[in-house]
């Protein structure tokens, strides 16, 4: 099986900020030089190939547009971009802008988000805190590029919050410390024409779910269908083409899931961990970036 790169955001001097796990243009142009162009793939049907590399971009960031792209047709590499439609209404972008603007450091983002959890009467049981820490552990292996207190929060936020309650406490954070979301007027997404000039310049486009909830994994088949259906529906009339290639919001996926992928006639669907597992076409692991910074 090729090795394939998962690539989210990237920064520079001005448009795009720096933030954790972020690349700029020097950095990512000596992960292309360290791999070798002849050892990366730009062709689908090479994912089999040990030897071969893909460079994987997720949630269609306006960041990887400006800066990735360039570099990408520079070195006539072909990525694949998997993209989530509902631009406007996501918050996963905002929430992240938020943290690195208004907190020194990571942990102390952490240390006010456990304080509102608090405030907001969520309480995490010590049965719930036994499970949390044989999560980390689990999850320790697979996410080797995160910090024991990144797995914590993930661990929260994902297993033991509804997606209500995790916006709920996050809006009530950003009001304590007077950030208007809404008078931010920064662009975290790519345009429509964004996505056009990433097909027109020959990268793969892919679905990537329209809500990009952080539990999709937990709706119903039907509502899995609806959401990654929508997505691909939007993908496909904005680029005139077919799409076949897919990545789950958060690497989560269940039996539904890959029913879904069924339905839909993806080719391939692609998760956020290393599986040392029998290849499967809608379990396709990666590499995260974070890991060769």
């Amino acid at each position: 099986m090729a090795n394939i790169l998962m690539f989210h955001h990237f920064h520079d001097k001005n448009k795009h900020y720096k933030g954790q796990g972020s690349f700029n243009k020097k950095m990512f142009e000596k992960v292309i030089k360290k791999i070798g162009i002849k050892n990366i793939a730009n062709s689908i049907h090479d994912i089999k190939k040990k030897n071969k590399f893909f460079f994987t971009f997720d949630d269609g960031l306006a960041s990887q547009h400006d800066i990735a792209l360039p570099i990408l047709n520079k070195y006539k590499i072909k990525g694949i971009f998997f993209i989530h439609t509902n631009r406007e209404y996501s918050r996963i972008e905002i929430f992240r802008y938020f943290r690195h603007k208004y907190f020194k450091t990571i942990n102390q983002f952490y240390d006010f988000f456990y304080k509102t959890l608090n405030e907001e009467k969520i309480f995490i049981s010590k049965k719930n805190f036994k499970e949390i820490e044989i999560l980390k552990i689990k999850q320790s292996k697979l996410y080797k590029y995160h910090t024991q207190e990144d797995l914590k929060f993930r661990i929260i936020r994902d297993n033991f919050l509804s997606h209500k309650q995790y916006e709920k406490i996050l809006f009530k954070m950003m009001k304590i410390k007077k950030f208007n979301y809404k008078k931010s007027n920064v662009n975290f997404f790519m345009t429509d024409k964004n996505i056009k000039n990433i097909f027109e310049n020959n990268h793969y486009i892919g679905i990537h779910s329209h809500s990009h909830s952080t539990d999709i994994s937990s709706k119903s088949y039907y509502n899995q269908l609806k959401d990654y259906s929508k997505n691909k529906k939007i993908l496909e009339k904005l680029i005139n083409s077919k799409i076949f290639l897919a990545s789950y919001p958060c690497g989560k996926y269940n039996s539904n899931s890959l029913k879904v992928m069924r339905k839909l006639n993806i080719n391939y669907a692609f998760i956020d961990t290393i599986n040392k597992k029998k290849f499967h076409k809608y379990k396709i692991p990666r590499i995260n970036s974070a890991s060769l910074i």
